[in-house]
């Protein structure tokens, strides 16, 4: 923390603040969630089925993981 700063901590309304989040995620208010908002977009431009790709991503590592080859059974 820089010299001079001070934290200071603040008491919210736990839903409040969840509703808030699920905003600003939706909306891209952070830089990462508009990054990854921006990328998806540009995947679904492209024809490109996120969530299949995605699944198939994970299936992939996971049969890696258990020292599966793809191909051979």
């Amino acid at each position: 923390m820089k010299e001079g700063n001070d934290k200071l901590t603040v008491s919210v309304d736990k839903a409040v603040k969840d509703l808030f989040k699920q905003v600003c995620d939706k909306e891209g208010l952070k830089i990462g969630k508009q990054l990854e908002l921006f990328m998806l977009e540009e995947l679904k431009k492209r024809g490109i089925d996120v969530n299949t790709e995605i699944n198939m991503q994970n299936n992939k590592q996971k049969k890696e993981e258990n020292g599966e080859k793809e191909g051979y059974y």
